[in-house]
């Protein structure tokens, strides 16, 4: 008989406890793995989404919703800013480049966001069909909007208030869309872009007669006191703008400013303490899968003293009598590592429907995972190893005589 066919056998004999191991270990690698790819990729969106934008302006409250909604949109807005002071400030001699958001509105939960013609420059954004919006009340769809809305060129739709509700509450005023963008992976495949007057007229707010043009909203009056805008992103001239701001908009404005940088940092913290724990939470439970199949090898080891023996008599040495249980606890570790891997995948998988992590994907395999696999594996050799050691030292004659 073989190593392998001898482990096996074991295996069979001990086919419970055998089994309790593997889910131990299917479910530690699997939160392991399901948190390292999150973390990972989410990292990797948080930078990629918030690349190009130094500073966002928005109404006072939340510094972080501020950023989640303007940013990510993943999030409600503070309020309101009045256009007149987004003007302002867009015109200050340390901003180099600003870009209106107006919010609030979606179409069965895809945000519709009123922008100006630069929002493909500041999102990197491409047309894949049609053409981006001429004329107002006409939209661009992100990709995964086209895909599962089942909206294409020149189809017509209604919005309605807020990100969750199904209804259509502004069905007399109807969105026409004229282009689709390629698939990102980030923020936009997930938006509706339309033009900033185009989403007041569907809220039927009149715009002041057209005296000092706009230079954030095309057709919009610059002094005009009652029209509104969501945020506004902001690119600075020079690095002191960083520092003077910031004060400038908090103290000087009825706007509060908040840097995409740091609330993504403190994003970052809040989410990686929560996977800290979950990660701590995985590795003691392939601990535990390590002192399960050191208990379950201890505890088959007298049924099996004979079968070793007999192994020692027909010229098997210590050595080989130690590599067997070794290899049965590797074998263990392996059994719930690959099934661990396609688990972890699926977690991250649901985990991409929430709104934060929508457009992770589960299909990513990093090297960091070969890591988790021979850190299992590592686990099911020292949970192995007493039992092993036991097993070769051993006396054949005193095993026999009993």
């Amino acid at each position: 008989m073989n190593d392998l066919k001898f482990v096996f056998a074991s295996l069979r004999r001990q086919k419970f406890q055998a089994l309790q191991t593997i889910i131990l270990f299917v479910t530690g690698i699997s939160i392991s793995i399901a948190v390292l790819s999150f973390t990972d990729q989410l990292n990797t969106r948080i930078e990629r989404t918030t690349r190009g934008i130094d500073l966002v302006a928005g109404a006072k409250g939340s510094p972080l919703q501020l950023i989640l909604s303007s940013v990510f949109h993943a999030d409600y807005p503070t309020g309101n800013i009045r256009l007149i002071e987004a003007e302002k400030l867009s015109r200050h001699r340390l901003v180099r480049q600003a870009l209106p958001l107006a919010l609030g509105d979606a179409y069965d939960g895809f945000r519709i966001v009123g922008t100006n013609e630069n929002f493909g420059e500041w999102y990197d954004c491409r047309i894949a069909q049609g053409t981006w919006w001429k004329n107002d009340l006409e939209v661009v769809l992100g990709a995964e909007v086209a895909a599962k809305t089942g909206l294409g060129i020149g189809d017509t739709f209604a919005s309605a208030h807020g990100l969750s509700e199904p209804n259509r509450d502004h069905e007399d005023v109807m969105y026409s869309v004229t282009g689709i963008l390629e698939k990102s992976g980030g923020v936009t495949d997930n938006l509706i872009i339309t033009s900033v007057p185009g989403l007041w007229k569907v809220h039927h707010l009149e715009m002041k007669s057209v005296g000092t043009p706009s230079r954030l909203v095309q057709g919009a009056d610059a002094t005009d006191s009652l029209a509104e805008i969501t945020a506004l992103l902001i690119r600075f001239r020079t690095p002191i703008a960083a520092l003077q701001l910031p004060r400038l908009i908090n103290q000087g404005t009825s706007m509060q400013a908040a840097s995409p940088a740091f609330e993504s940092s403190r994003l970052q913290s809040l989410v990686g303490a929560g996977t800290e724990v979950l990660n701590y939470f995985a590795w003691l439970i392939l601990g535990l899968s390590g002192l399960s199949i050191l208990f379950s090898l201890l505890s088959g080891m007298r049924a099996r003293q004979y079968d070793l023996a007999v192994m020692r008599v027909m010229g098997a040495g210590r050595g080989k009598i130690f590599s067997i249980i070794i290899l049965e606890g590797v074998i263990l570790s392996i059994a719930g590592a690959l099934p661990g891997i396609i688990t972890g995948h699926l977690i991250l998988a649901m985990a991409g429907q929430s709104a934060i992590s929508q457009g992770l994907s589960p299909y990513l395999f990093q090297i960091e995972e070969l890591y988790i696999i021979l850190g299992a594996v590592l686990i099911g050799a020292a949970g192995a190893f007493i039992p092993a050691f036991n097993a070769s030292r051993k006396e054949v004659h005193h095993v026999l005589n009993q």
